[in-house]
């Protein structure tokens, strides 16, 4: 509305036009190239000199004109006490006159000097009440003086004890974290010098130990199968493969002498006269159920011998599964699977449909246990989400029956989660159950807090599983899933 007249701080503009003329100067240096290509510019050296010699000069002149004055004032001072002194003289002079001529004390010097003695008295009473009321004054004055600096003494001798106390702890408080970092940094400087004489020693042992050195046949095994080398690393054939090809020889053999004498006793229970009526269906239904069976019992010896002649025979061990287990052979076929577990890693199918074949029986102490350590078993030689679900699912049941309770099951979550829980498409199934686990326990201990009369003692669990649950929401939010469920809302409770 109003123009205001506002007043430039002197220093401020001084130093800011200091600036400019600083940077004027560096911006003729830097765009002169003779200056910034020679580095000597003499026109501005002798500028220099002349500028010097001429403020030497300027301040010699203004040196000379401030003592002319200081002489000229002088002069002046000292006409001035000359002419005062005339005055006073003038003045005691006249003073002298009057008083011889107006001498006479009148007619009523008596009553008027009375009255001045009287006015000189008072004003004496006066001066003196005001001299000591001034004179209290200036003690009262003194005495709070007094008393302030006693405070601000005091307040500053607090300061520099606290101040002192202060500088004490933070000295000891550094010396003491110095400490700790030495004797951290020695641990750390020890551990890894540990660490790099493990590795040397580890690097010495795989060297001894290594393919090369023992010359280990393995090396030469192709992945592309069992059955193929690499060749450039076979040796020829072991002892034991040969034993293995001429036993693999001699069991074809026997097999096509079994198929022959099959043919021929086939023809000859085609010309057998058979008999009519309800008897002969019976014994014809007995004698094929049976003969089924011993088909599969002798197929299944047969197998189990050409495992035993070859173990590494993949096709035979999987058939020799699938008889024991259509024939009800438990322990047989846990054998068999342990056998192939040995030669070749097991599928997610074989896993799967062992772990099946182990559940019934689950309610038997040493049972649960050896199929505890199936699972892990399974886990370790095979990554599949299924097992880990049906670890997972196991682990639940037996939350009851176990002595670790609450912390077997979240172990083997934690678990599943970091062997499986970045699975874009079936990682989703490990973090539901997982987090409706927790939300199961977290509804409980909500439901006995409120059942409970002493919330106080529930509480710290209650608080405590509550974070839990909201961390695993997190943590499943940042793992990008495809068909994540929608996850339910959980309430708080204090």
């Amino acid at each position: 509305m109003y123009k205001l007249d506002i007043r430039v701080d002197a220093k401020e503009a001084a130093a800011t036009e200091w600036r400019r003329s600083l940077e004027r100067d560096r911006q003729a240096r830097i765009f002169n190239t003779r200056e910034r290509t020679i580095g000597v510019d003499l026109g501005s050296l002798e500028n220099q000199v002349t500028e010097k010699r001429q403020r030497e000069l300027e301040e010699r002149q203004r040196h000379e004109a401030f003592a002319q004055e200081m002489i000229t004032q002088d002069k002046v001072v000292e006409l001035l006490q000359q002419r005062q002194e005339k005055d006073l003289k003038q003045l005691n002079k006249n003073d002298s006159f009057w008083n011889a001529n107006f001498r006479w004390r009148g007619l009523e010097y008596e009553k008027r000097r009375k009255l001045q003695q009287e006015q000189i008295r008072e004003w004496t009473a006066a001066q003196t009440a005001e001299k000591e009321h001034t004179l209290q004054e200036e003690k009262h004055a003194d005495r709070l003086y007094h008393l302030k600096a006693c405070e601000l003494d005091q307040r500053a001798v607090d300061l520099a004890s606290a101040d002192e106390d202060t500088r004490r702890n933070i000295t000891v408080a550094t010396k003491e974290y110095n400490l700790a970092l030495g004797k951290e940094k020695a641990g750390q400087k020890q551990q890894e010098m540990a660490q790099e004489q493990d590795d040397n020693f580890t690097e010495l042992c795989n060297h001894v130990h290594g393919d090369m050195l023992t010359e280990n046949p393995a090396v030469a095994q192709s992945a592309f199968g069992l059955h193929r080398v690499i060749p450039d690393r076979w040796k020829g054939m072991s002892p034991r493969q040969v034993e293995e090809v001429r036993r693999t020889q001699e069991q074809q053999k026997l097999e096509k002498q079994g198929a022959f004498a099959h043919v021929v006793c086939k023809k000859a229970v085609g010309s057998v006269v058979r008999v009519s009526g309800k008897e002969m269906e019976e014994d014809e239904q007995s004698d094929d159920s049976s003969g089924s069976e011993s088909e599969l019992q002798e197929r299944a010896e047969q197998l189990q011998a050409a495992v035993d002649g070859n173990p590494y025979h993949y096709d035979n061990h999987v058939q020799l599964i699938g008889l024991l287990r259509q024939l009800g052979d438990l322990d047989g076929a846990r054998k068999a699977r342990n056998a192939m577990s040995e030669a070749f890693p097991l599928t997610e199918g074989m896993w799967l449909g062992w772990i099946r074949d182990e559940l019934p029986l689950v309610s038997i102490p040493e049972a649960s246990l050896e199929l505890r350590q199936l699972f892990e078993r399974a886990t370790e030689d095979y990554l599949s989400v299924e097992v880990w679900l049906q670890y997972v699912q196991f682990t639940m049941d037996q939350m009851s029956v176990v002595s670790e309770g609450v912390a077997f099951p979240r172990d083997v979550c934690e678990r599943a989660i970091v062997r499986c829980g970045l699975h874009v498409s079936k990682a989703g199934e490990l973090w539901d159950m997982y987090r409706g686990f927790e939300i199961a326990l977290l509804k409980s201990l909500q439901e006995m807090q409120q059942n409970s009369t002493e919330d106080d003692n529930l509480k710290p669990q209650v608080e405590a599983q509550f974070e839990r649950v909201d961390k695993l929401f997190k943590r499943q939010l940042a793992v990008p899933l495809i068909g994540q469920s929608h996850s339910p809302t959980i309430t708080h409770t204090a």
